[in-house]
């Protein structure tokens, strides 16, 4: 608590906020004709948000995932507060009128949202339900040369390590996407059976033990090109950095709507404020049209699936001036 509220104090333009939680879960399995087997893990969260007062309010949040509540406090005293802090203070200046740009950076932070609208579709049971758009792909290009999809949950990245599955399958890494051609899908027992292959441990049970629902573990899209971050000499950078909320989706199309911010970065590194911003597409087409990572993976939480992915360079998306209510 006290190294929160040290790390909460700021200047009097900024409003820093931190949530911290840490959970741990003993899981336990018992099937007939086997013994008694258990697990201890657990997962760190925390949540930041800043507010930013200067000409308007800008705001960045940002989720941090980990095994302690140390470890995450170290990371953000370290590397995050110091860029959110001059990323809030730019989103709290006057927008810029036009947003010419030479180049689009989807910022991990929204990567990682938009990649939930596509994981259903490689799922198996959404193959066998025919709500697939990949079903039948197998074998065929589906994203950019370079482009590697990877469920892992035993991860040494993966914030919540499973060794099994809610139905005691074991777990391990499994290959959707390699060198952007499809390998696969992520099923249970019963779902593996009715396409006759072997399960790849990805079934997850709530916590009262409901049926089990297929769901990725820790979802990671890589990319062999490191491109370098936001600075590029003699081009003009629009940087979306936060989703605000899905306006339209179609998790079976994959085409998407969604309010953002954004950054228009200068050639020298000079940041400009974009405003709000509609960023729009499909992301089927983006998995097409990734042309390299800035090294930098973030992490988004759906229940206890993990999805993560670096901010990515892109030609696919369509950004324009968001109208205000």
């Amino acid at each position: 608590a006290e190294r929160l509220r040290a790390l909460t104090g700021g200047a009097g333009d900024l409003e820093v906020e931190l949530r911290a939680r840490a959970d741990r879960t003993r899981v336990r399995l018992h099937r007939a004709g086997t013994g008694p087997a258990e697990y201890d893990t657990g997962v760190a969260q925390l949540f930041v948000r800043i507010t930013a007062r200067g000409e308007g309010t800008g705001y960045i949040g940002h989720q941090l995932f980990g095994r302690t509540v140390e470890e995450l406090l170290d990371e953000a005293e370290r590397t995050e507060l110091p860029g959110l802090t001059s990323l809030a203070r730019v989103l709290a200046s006057r927008p810029a009128t036009a947003l010419d740009h030479d180049d689009l950076l989807v910022d991990g932070r929204v990567l990682s949202r938009l990649l939930t609208l596509v994981a259903p579709a490689f799922l198996l049971d959404s193959v066998l339900e025919g709500r697939s758009p990949l079903k039948d792909r197998v074998g065929e290009r589906v994203a950019s040369p370079g482009v590697t999809l990877l469920d892992d949950p035993t991860s040494a990245d993966c914030p919540l390590p499973t060794p099994w599955d809610g139905e005691g399958t074991p777990t391990g890494p499994t290959v959707l996407v390699e060198d952007g051609i499809l390998r696969g899908f992520l099923s249970s027992r019963r779902t593996a059976a009715a396409a006759g292959a072997p399960a790849t441990g990805s079934a997850h049970r709530g916590a009262n033990g409901e049926m089990p629902t297929v769901q990725p573990g820790h979802l990671l899209l890589s990319h062999t090109d490191d491109l370098g971050t936001e600075v590029r000499p003699g081009r003009t950078v629009l940087h979306v950095v936060q989703a605000n909320g899905a306006h339209t989706s179609n998790p079976i199309t994959g085409d998407f709507s969604i309010g953002a911010n954004a950054v228009l970065v200068a050639p020298d590194g000079t940041r400009r404020n974009a405003g709000n911003t509609t960023l729009a597409g499909n992301v089927f087409e983006l998995l097409r049209s990734i042309d390299g990572h800035d090294g930098r993976v973030r992490v988004n939480r759906s229940n206890n699936s993990f999805i993560a992915g670096p901010g990515v360079w892109t030609r696919s998306l369509t950004v324009g001036h968001q109208d205000s209510a």
